[in-house]
């Protein structure tokens, strides 16, 4: 799987990081759609992106070893772009912003 950023200015889209998701994370993937408001991989300030599994890069892929937790930066002025391992992990996301309580009924 790939990470891609694309750029609202200009349209070009940049790749972040390729990588396995875990079985876990690839679950949340398949239904995106469901999970995305309750279980974002973006930071509430768009600043990095998380996911879990085995990152595929320079050195060999060993899927053999526990899955890893990844923090992407999103900082379009980081090139490449910065990825830090935050420990071992099959699953990770940002706790999704609150809307304000807003309660409705009769007085």
């Amino acid at each position: 799987m790939r990470w891609h950023r694309l750029s609202r200015s200009d349209g070009t889209s940049r790749e972040l990081v390729r990588f396995l998701p875990s079985r876990e994370q690839t679950f949340i993937f398949s239904f995106f759609d469901q999970y995305s408001g309750s279980h974002p991989p973006v930071a509430p300030d768009g600043s990095a992106l998380a996911f879990a599994g085995h990152r595929i890069g320079p050195v060999a892929l060993d899927t053999g070893s526990p899955a890893r937790v990844y923090i992407v930066s999103l900082d379009e002025t980081d090139d490449p772009p910065a990825i830090q391992a935050v420990g071992s992990g099959n699953f990770v996301c940002w706790e999704p912003p609150h809307p304000p309580l807003s309660v409705h009924g009769k007085k």
